[in-house]
């Protein structure tokens, strides 16, 4: 996409610079317009080839598109004196990847989550990151509140009982 069809896209500023942080779906899809540029791969292709087959994740994707995959579980709504409906596949827009564009099973998550407790090695031994990359994604960057949740690379981060957590969750719907 030109940088103007992104832009047409793109929500305004919520606050100014460097007050408070907030997690970004639409960021998200900017760092992936960033990878493509440099890579030169569809963000799809490049996760693809640098993290989803390395790690050996054989039913993973990222969906950029308006429809789920094939074999994707169906979500269902409850209507008040009615039957459950079908919910509309989440998309925030065309071409654009939010972080929950990803579609996976438990399997082959539990192989991404084990390349990031092995430091960036993934379960066929392949090292993703170099030590000071690893580092770089898993250390909080910013918080808005001392000693509450922060932001890392893609992670919220924080302390818990003393013990350094990561954790990445949300949803569109």
């Amino acid at each position: 996409l030109s940088g103007e069809a992104i832009k047409k896209v793109l929500p305004g500023y919520a606050r100014p610079a460097d007050t408070v942080s907030v997690y970004c779906n639409i960021c998200t899809g900017i760092l992936g317009f960033m990878i493509e540029d440099v890579s030169g791969q569809f963000l799809p292709d490049y996760l693809r080839d640098n993290f989803y087959k390395p790690l050996g994740m054989t039913k993973t994707e990222l969906s950029v598109g308006d429809q789920p995959p094939a074999d994707m579980i169906v979500q269902y709504q409850f209507v008040e004196n009615g039957p459950a409906v079908m919910r509309p596949y989440p998309t925030l827009s065309p071409l654009i990847a939010a972080a929950g564009s990803t579609t996976s099973t438990t399997a082959d998550y539990s192989k991404w989550l084990m390349a990031n407790l092995q430091e960036g090695s993934g379960p066929l031994g392949k090292l993703l990151l170099t030590d000071k990359t690893w580092k770089l994604v898993h250390t909080q960057h910013r918080v808005n509140q001392a000693g509450g949740s922060g932001f890392g690379m893609k992670y919220f981060t924080y302390d818990y009982n003393g013990e350094p957590v990561m954790e990445q969750y949300g949803s569109l719907q």
